[in-house]
């Protein structure tokens, strides 16, 4: 190979390196007022996503990504379910420029921290949209009917076996 061979080819893998430098991995954290939000204290909407598993949905929404940022990942940090993640961006819009992400907690869960990684250099804010229940409303168990019901089935259990 010549010289002038070597250069050209030496410059054409330059470009190539930088090209595929030019929009690394980066990592975004959740916006600092929504740390510790309580499920219950949450913006609640209808959308839960488009495979909803469980009956506690969060939804996020990383914005002001470069254009053509392929989707991206998010983990979740939550006071009972512990780290949750990768979730893999569920929507990628404005060609790139914003993802939706939803994670499934198993409990009506307080959510401590979130980051998400995309390749991109801009970004605008990690934030909680808002949480959701794929019933269409916030399940609750009935804390105060439980000892009236504990009482009561026990009460059952003993007439049953006063009959015998």
């Amino acid at each position: 190979m010549t010289r002038r061979g070597l250069t050209i080819t030496i410059a054409l893998i330059s470009i190539l390196v930088l090209a595929g430098l030019a929009h690394a991995t980066n990592t975004f954290w959740l916006k600092d007022s929504q740390t510790n939000t309580a499920f219950d204290e949450a913006e609640f909407e209808s959308d839960c996503g488009t495979d909803p598993q469980s009956p506690y949905a969060w939804h996020f929404i990383l914005n002001g990504l470069d254009s053509g940022t392929p989707a991206g990942e998010l983990w979740a940090w939550f006071e009972t379910d512990g780290w949750l993640g990768p979730v893999t961006s569920q929507k990628v819009v404005a060609n790139g420029k914003t993802q939706h992400f939803f994670v499934y907690t198993s409990t009506n869960d307080t959510l401590k921290n979130a980051y998400s990684e995309a390749d991109s250099d801009d970004f605008n804010n990690l934030v909680l949209s808002h949480v959701c229940s794929p019933g269409g409303e916030i399940p609750e168990f009935p804390t105060a009917a439980a000892p009236l019901v504990l009482a009561l089935g026990g009460y059952l259990a003993l007439m049953r076996f006063r009959r015998k």
